[in-house]
């Protein structure tokens, strides 16, 4: 029989990939409680960001960021790199709407850099995906067709939808 924690994640797992997100939110949060109580600090950050996630898509933006940031404050030594660079690219993206303030997206875009250049296992394209949000936004639009066009070429099917870029663009 499964153990609680993976019935919890396989549930909220389902109700994420069948639109559900507030469902997938709520079972993703119990996951991440029952892992920090059962000593698996990956585990509960790898729900933290699934939740965090889950709430944004159910419309809850701010509720994801807040979990966001709770989570980066603390990142477990254990956790895998790609669980680190989904909490920092959707903490950037609901930033970037909610709170855009300049100088500290800047900031944040060149950590990712950095991130994506020190582990290449991540998705390189989500660097130029976020780049060109971030001068769409500004209204510099050469500059982020420049980026989509780098993300759509650097796409590896494990960061951000390649059909969001082709939107984008």
């Amino acid at each position: 029989m499964a153990s609680r924690y993976q019935e919890l994640d396989n549930n909220a797992r389902s109700a994420y990939n069948n639109g559900r997100y507030q469902e997938s939110a709520l079972l993703y949060e119990q996951a991440q409680r029952l892992a920090q109580q059962q000593g698996t600090p990956a585990q509960a950050f790898e729900c933290g960001v699934w939740a965090a996630d889950s709430w944004g898509s159910a419309g809850h933006s701010l509720r994801a960021l807040t979990l966001l940031a709770d989570l980066l404050k603390a990142i477990p030594p254990s956790a895998e790199p790609i669980d680190v660079w989904n909490a920092r690219t959707l903490a950037f993206e609901i930033s970037r709407v909610y709170n855009p303030q300049l100088n500290t997206l800047q900031r944040k875009l060149a950590e990712f850099k950095k991130m994506a250049e020190d582990n290449t296992h991540l998705p390189q394209a989500d660097v130029h995906w976020s780049s060109a949000n971030l001068f769409q936004a500004q209204g510099r639009y050469h500059e982020a067709l420049e980026q989509l066009e780098l993300a759509w070429a650097k796409n590896d099917e494990n960061g951000f939808f390649k059909y969001h870029t082709a939107e984008s663009a």
